[in-house]
């Protein structure tokens, strides 16, 4: 006891005096001064003994004063009163000294019992205890030595990095008048080291504690409960021009914790603070100031400035706070930046009961709350959202739910989520621990699920509550939610109606009605009386309960349907994310099934925008792009037939001018007339005369013309080329090329480089744009035709032809039309009759066009007046007239009208086997329907049946060797294996092991195959086509020396031309001369 100094009065024998004594002590160092034997005991001076306190200086007694100026205690050491213990003296005086590294159970620095206390200029440093940090204060009720004499002063005192296990970091107050003045609290601490409950991180004050704090900060200080800064228990506060900056609590009031618990409800507790500056605290409630008590009354904004934004005479900053019948005042102070976890960033008050004055005006939340808020410039201080703690709160009122009701809920299924809000007296989120429970408010129902149990669901702020399941028969029902505080004070609650509704599509209902389980994913029902879900085509389509859609490439008649069919063609029904866009429509409204540009039925009509283009639908880009394009087939194909005339004039000039005279047979064969035919035989294909005999029993050898390698050429371009219109994954360029092979053979229906369609206008003659298409495509080898004859005509009347001449160029020319234009034709008419059925849909569509409907209307129209007799007169009538004309007899293929009209037709094929070109036709004919009607049995079914056809092909080709020539065989061959390679490729493509690599590597191969076919067929054509003019120039100019180079031959050729030309012109102008002269010698004699 007094490890230094002890001083005892004499009412225990030590002093003997009837007046004050003195012990004055000046210019003194107290270190390392200890008191007896110290161990943990009780902090109560009552109860720890004498021998363990005050580890330098003891002081004891009523009648002493004491004084100690200029001192320093420093690792002093005791029980109570690490350097110094204070009792029942008079006054104890400290001033100019410092207290640093003291250690007590109670009081590190410095206890003082029952005694006046003034310090000034005095610090107080690294102190420990557990409790009061630096000094402990307290007064006895009941106590021999008690003087009255309790109140502690103190002036420019620091208190720095003192430390409390619990509670006072600095200072610690029980029933004391503490009254500090400029002074500095700054990192002080209470708790922590594994005590959780430290409260005042700077000052603690026990009931009946009167503390003021004028012209003073606290700073820097935390506590591992409540009060960072300053923690108050029914002591009263007065503060001014007081800074409490960046403290910390971990629980409550980060600046101030202030409770009210034991005094009478209708006591007055005064707590005020005037010109203060509270900022920077941190708490998880109440990061300012966190107010509780039972009968609270809220703080008056008389002049006090809350978070930086002036709103009248209170600003922006207050939260929860919590206060009895308490006067809590705050006058011209300002609040900033101060931050609560959970609520109350300023203030925090626990309840919400009595009057609010604002200046002249006392409100209360039942009487003019919305004036009141506004008034007191707190109306922006309310909490809008609940994901930021509000500066000013309070305890939970009320609670709110949403949704506010359930309707149409599905028996025994998941409620919806719903949102429990506890509300504070602010209308706020309450961020207080909470019970919840869920019960059936109305009989009939039932609950059940992991949040439903008897002890409830322990919840704090905004809870969504899931998991929670409901059966019951069709019916309305109320749930009734109930929130119940912790301590069980306080309880609210609120009703929930949920509307419990039939079962509908997607569900299955079981258990007499009581629960209507939907079908989970793959799985579907329509029909709510079925007990079990029915399984969904997943090659086809998704399914989620109520709904099926279709996947890429497929279509339904509508969400309701399970039929569910392959589009025409697969970009028809694809887009990106299709899946879920189906899923997220209208099932009664748009139902997005096609892609852009195709509409209706299988997605297989293009839209006003959009025209056909083989089976894809293709944006328009003007009429006119699309008559140029038909146009330029058009050509193609009169160009085309023109070839063929032409050979069947010189054929038929040959062979005839044979038979009439072998000595006149060159004059005849080289006159290059006949019928009015002028062309040279490099464009023709004419036979040199000695080559040209009349033919035997056997087939001679023949050497092959121009236009026979060139017609094989054609049937290899229109063969291969319809491998466009086939349903497969084609490279982009195979497709071109197929594309660009129909339309220079002569293709009318290749519209695979535009459409035809945006050629015409919607419901012109009351006609679909499809049905105008088709009804052009069926006459345009007619109207080529037609030109060629007027053309010719024309001419022929200038030449002075023989009506017979004309007649017998007309038939040709619609054969060689017919022959040309055979497999577009026959292709262009079996799409009229190709019609699917689309189930549950009635009736059948059109596959060129799904909006028209099969043999009605137009389209009985079209198959009545255009289809079948097309198909009667041309695809069957066409070959079948060929095979009568051609297989009559050996005899008759001598004739003069047969050959003359059919011999371009069989002149390059053996004698037994001139109705091959019926065979060719047969072969285009099925590839048209392979190509027409294919489509509907599979990409493999279709590449599978083109291939047979090819194949066959080549196998008759072999067997029978039908050219008489044994090169034009060979090249035959060639066309049938590339075509075959074709659509082998075509069936390769679209297998699912294939990569975009593989597709590419065989297009190249294919491309580059072809390329190599066809520069062959070219340089064969040229070659024999330069051997002709070299022959025909010869019989012209007989006996002179033509050039050899085959550039000079065909510019001599060239210069040959233009010489006849000119002497043609020259003489027609000769004749108009004659004519004129005629005419000016009739005028005289008149």
């Amino acid at each position: 006891m007094g490890g230094a100094l002890y001083c005892e009065d004499e009412s225990l024998g030590l002093i003997s005096s009837s007046e004050d004594s003195f012990v004055t002590v000046h210019f003194s160092n107290f270190t390392g001064n200890k008191a007896g034997k110290v161990k943990e005991g009780d902090e109560s001076a009552g109860t720890i003994s004498i021998k363990s306190k005050g580890g330098a200086v003891v002081i004891s007694g009523l009648g002493l004063i004491s004084e100690f100026k200029d001192c320093s205690f420093s690792s002093n050491l005791a029980t109570m009163g690490g350097a110094m213990y204070v009792r029942g003296v008079t006054r104890v005086s400290l001033e100019d000294s410092s207290f640093r590294m003291g250690v007590a159970l109670t009081g590190g620095a410095l206890a003082v019992i029952n005694t006046e206390v003034l310090v000034n200029n005095v610090t107080f440093a690294g102190n420990a205890a557990k409790v009061g940090g630096a000094a402990y204060f307290s007064q006895f009720e009941t106590s021999s030595f008690e003087t009255g004499l309790d109140i502690v002063v103190l002036k420019q005192a620091k208190f720095v990095e003192n430390v409390a296990l619990e509670g006072g970091g600095a200072v610690d107050l029980r029933e004391r008048i503490f009254e500090c003045e400029s002074c500095l609290f700054d990192s002080n601490s209470a708790g922590f080291g594994g005590n959780e409950i430290g409260s005042g991180g700077a000052i603690r004050a026990l009931p009946a504690s009167n503390l003021t704090l004028l012209n003073s900060s606290v700073v820097n200080c935390t506590a591992s409960q409540s009060g960072g800064g300053v923690h108050l228990e029914d002591a009263i506060f007065r503060g001014e021009n007081l800074t409490i900056g960046i403290n910390t609590a971990i629980e409550n009031g980060g600046g101030f914790a202030v409770h009210f618990a034991t005094f009478a409800s209708k006591q007055l507790i005064p707590w005020g603070c005037r010109s203060c500056r509270i900022h920077g605290n941190q708490a998880k409630i109440g990061g300012g100031i966190h107010v509780s008590a039972d009968e609270l009354r809220r703080p008056n904004c008389r002049t006090t400035v809350f978070v930086e934004e002036l709103l009248g005479d209170c600003q922006r900053s207050l939260m929860k706070t919590d206060l009895p019948e308490t006067e809590v005042r705050l006058h011209s102070s300002v609040f900033h930046g101060n931050i609560a976890e959970d609520s109350g960033s300023d203030i925090f008050l626990s309840n919400f009961k009595n009057n609010v004055c604002c200046d002249d005006l006392c409100w209360s939340k039942e009487s003019a709350l919305d004036e009141g808020m506004e008034k007191c410039g707190l109306s922006e201080m309310l909490q809008q959202d609940g994901t930021n703690p509000a500066p000013l709160g309070s305890l939970f009122e009320s609670m709110s739910i949403f949704p506010s009701g359930v309707p149409n809920h599905a028996s025994g299924e998941q409620l919806p989520a719903i949102r429990i809000t506890p509300l504070d007296s602010f209308g706020q989120i309450a961020m207080d621990n909470v019970t919840l429970r869920v019960e059936v408010a109305t009989p009939g129902g039932e609950l059940f699920g992991s949040p439903v149990t008897s002890e409830g669901v322990l919840m704090r702020g905004r809870t969504t509550v899931t998991g929670v399941f409901m059966r019951a028969l069709p019916d309305s029902y109320n749930l009734f939610f109930k929130l119940t505080s912790q301590d069980g004070k306080r309880t609210v609650t609120e009703l929930l109606a949920v509307d419990i509704r039939e079962c509908v599509i997607g569900e299955v209902s079981r258990d007499k009605g009581l629960r209507c389980d939907r079908c989970p994913d793959d799985f579907f029902s329509f029909d709510v009386t079925d007990e079990n879900c029915t399984p969904c085509p997943v090659e086809k389509s998704k399914c989620s309960g109520g709904r099926l859609v279709p996947l890429d490439g497929f279509w339904h008649s509508g969400p309701r349907s399970s039929r569910i069919h392959a589009c025409l063609t697969e970009e028809a029904c694809t887009y990106p994310n299709r899946t879920n866009a189906l899923f997220a429509s209208n099932s009664s409204g748009d139902y997005p099934q096609c892609a852009k540009g195709y509409r209706d039925i299988l997605c297989g009509s293009c839209d006003t925008s959009h025209g056909r283009s083989r089976f894809r639908c293709t944006e328009c880009q003007g009429g006119v792009l699309a008559a140029l394009g038909l146009g330029a087939v058009m050509l193609s194909l009169a160009v085309l037939s023109l070839i063929y005339v032409k050979s069947a004039a010189k054929y038929s000039e040959g062979v005839l001018g044979k038979r009439s005279d072998a000595k006149s047979a060159s004059n005849a064969a080289s006159s290059g007339s006949h019928g009015g035919f002028n062309l040279p035989a490099f464009i023709v294909g004419e036979i040199p005369d000695q080559h040209v005999q009349t033919p035997p029993q056997n087939d001679p050898p023949r050497k092959s013309r121009s236009s026979d390698i060139f017609k094989i050429l054609v049937n290899f371009f229109q063969v291969t080329g319809s491998a466009a219109a086939i349903n497969v994954n084609w490279t982009q360029s195979m497709l071109m090329l197929f594309a660009s092979w129909d339309f220079i053979s002569g293709v009318t229906d290749s519209s695979s480089l535009f459409s035809l369609e945006c050629a015409f206008s919607m419901g012109r003659n009351n006609l679909p744009r499809s049905i105008q298409r088709f009804i052009f495509l069926a006459v345009v080898p007619f109207m080529v035709w037609a030109g060629l004859f007027v053309v010719h005509y024309a001419h022929a009347l200038r030449s002075k032809k023989s009506f017979q001449d004309i007649k017998l160029w007309s038939c040709v020319a619609l054969l060689a039309v017919q022959q040309a234009s055979y497999i577009s034709m026959t292709r262009t008419l079996v799409q009229i009759f190709y019609c699917v059925d689309v189930s549950p849909v009635e009736g059948l569509f059109w596959v060129q066009d799904t909006s028209v409907r099969c043999y009605t209307g137009s389209h009985a129209f079209l198959v009545g007046f255009v289809g079948a007799p097309g198909l009667l007169l041309i695809s069957m009538g066409f070959p079948g007239w060929l095979l009568f004309k051609l297989t009559r007899s050996t005899e008759s293929l001598e004739k003069e009208e047969v050959v003359k009209q059919y011999g371009f037709l069989y002149q390059a094929y053996k004698k037994r086997l001139a109705a091959w070109e019926v065979v060719i036709l047969m072969r285009k004919a099925l590839l048209a329907a392979v190509v027409v009607f294919g489509r509907t049995l599979g990409k493999g079914v279709q590449t599978n049946l083109a291939l047979f056809i090819t194949m066959g092909s080549i196998m008759l080709q072999m067997y029978f060797q039908p050219f008489l020539e044994s090169k034009l065989n060979v090249l035959e061959l060639g066309s049938l294996v590339i075509s075959t390679l074709a659509f082998m490729i075509g069936n390769l493509v679209d297998q699912p092991k294939i990569t975009h690599g593989g597709r590419v590597a065989m297009s190249v191969i294919f491309i580059v195959t072809a390329g190599i076919y066809i520069t062959y067929m070219l340089k064969q054509i040229f070659d024999v086509a330069l051997l002709e003019l070299r022959e025909w120039m010869e019989n012209k100019n007989p006996g002179i020396s033509l050039p050899t180079s085959n550039f000079q031959l065909l510019i001599a050729a060239a210069k040959s031309q233009v010489k006849k030309a000119k002497n043609t012109l020259n003489r027609k102008r000769q004749r108009l001369k004659t004519i004129s002269s005629h005419s000016s010698c009739e005028m005289t004699h008149v």
